[in-house]
């Protein structure tokens, strides 16, 4: 596992439609920590957000604020809350799943 990254299941997640969230701590001056969502629709890799501490709660940092260039407070706002509580829908499967 290079840099906290699983490239074959976060890839085989995002080929078949599965939300995962991915969260890993800082590595001294390399990176903090952040969790990222991908959910299908997401774009590239999915949203990260970073955190105030390993294991910790979302935050924003003058960098993130720089990337996102939110709209406003609200939009600052929204981003923090789907850190806080990242609701991956379950595995929704075909009724057909084994059928010949």
């Amino acid at each position: 596992m290079a840099g906290g990254e699983f490239d074959d299941p976060q890839a085989f997640c995002q080929e078949v439609g599965l939300s995962y969230v991915l969260t890993y701590d800082g590595y001294g001056s390399e990176w903090g920590p952040a969790r990222r969502i991908w959910r299908p629709g997401d774009a590239g890799d999915g949203v990260t957000c970073s955190l105030n501490a390993d294991g910790g709660y979302a935050c924003v940092t003058v960098d993130d604020i720089r990337h996102l260039q939110p709209a406003d407070l609200e939009a600052i706002l929204q981003h923090l809350m789907l850190f806080d509580d990242p609701h991956v829908p379950p595995l929704e499967l075909p009724d057909d799943l084994g059928q010949p």
